[in-house]
């Protein structure tokens, strides 16, 4: 179980402290009044913050990022030759903190966020700004997010418009968006479909529910090349 000692506590109260008028209105009211420092909380912005302050405590115990990484690695065995792009990274880019320290990678790891915080950070290149539709992804191999929102719809028409290997954790706050769980199931399975229509051109999608967000098992969303190309049978006598 993840747990911070008496020193990591001080840590943790001085980086709030320094760096919580950065954050959203909303977030500064959670440090204000709910905050409590002998808590260990699950949400995104929380995990990132001791992704980055506890890297390598944080990396050994289970949690949302890291089952994510671990699927990574079953589908991509080369994910540490890749040259990454992660999109929506959040104000601090743990999932790629993360990746450096469980994978190695070779390369830089790109993360792209209007919010993204001024910090120190080895091995990872913040780009503050929107992704879009538009957003030039030629020089990236494989595109990341975990809870995207609804950026999610961005990359997949960025992906269906310049193929490319993609591996997202869907976001379950999108299931408010809709009125029932079946809307929501439904908008993934448009989504899907779309991405879909890269499989004549050699990919394989593949959608895989996982225990991460269990009240609402928003699945993951893999796109990837295949090693091998699709076979074609004609009906051709």
């Amino acid at each position: 179980m993840f747990e911070l000692n008496a020193s990591e506590k001080k840590i943790l109260e001085n980086f709030i402290r320094e760096n919580k008028s950065k954050y959203s209105n909303g977030i500064q009211d959670f440090f204000d009044n709910s905050f409590d420092v002998d808590e260990i909380y699950q949400n995104d912005f929380m995990g990132q913050i001791y992704a980055y302050l506890f890297t390598e405590k944080y990396a050994s115990n289970p949690g949302v990022f890291i089952f994510f990484i671990e699927l990574l690695q079953s589908k991509f065995p080369n994910l540490s030759k890749r040259t990454i792009l992660e999109v929506a990274s959040g104000y601090i880019p743990g999932l790629a903190i993360l990746l450096y320290e469980k994978c190695k990678p070779d390369k830089q790891i790109t993360c792209m966020d209007p919010k993204s915080l001024d910090l120190p950070l080895s091995n990872i290149v913040t780009l503050k700004q929107e992704f879009s539709a538009k957003t030039d992804i030629s020089k990236y191999d494989l595109l990341l997010a975990h809870c995207p929102c609804d950026v999610f719809d961005d990359m997949v028409e960025s992906v269906v418009e310049s193929p490319t290997d993609m591996c997202v954790q869907t976001c379950p706050c999108r299931c408010d968006g809709f009125f029932t769980r079946k809307d929501f199931d439904y908008y993934i399975d448009s989504q899907v479909d779309k991405l879909r229509a890269l499989e004549d051109m050699g990919y394989s999608v593949e959608v895989d529910k996982t225990d991460a967000y269990a009240y609402t098992m928003a699945p993951v969303v893999t796109v990837l090349k295949r090693k091998y190309p699709k076979i074609k049978f004609s009906n051709k006598k």
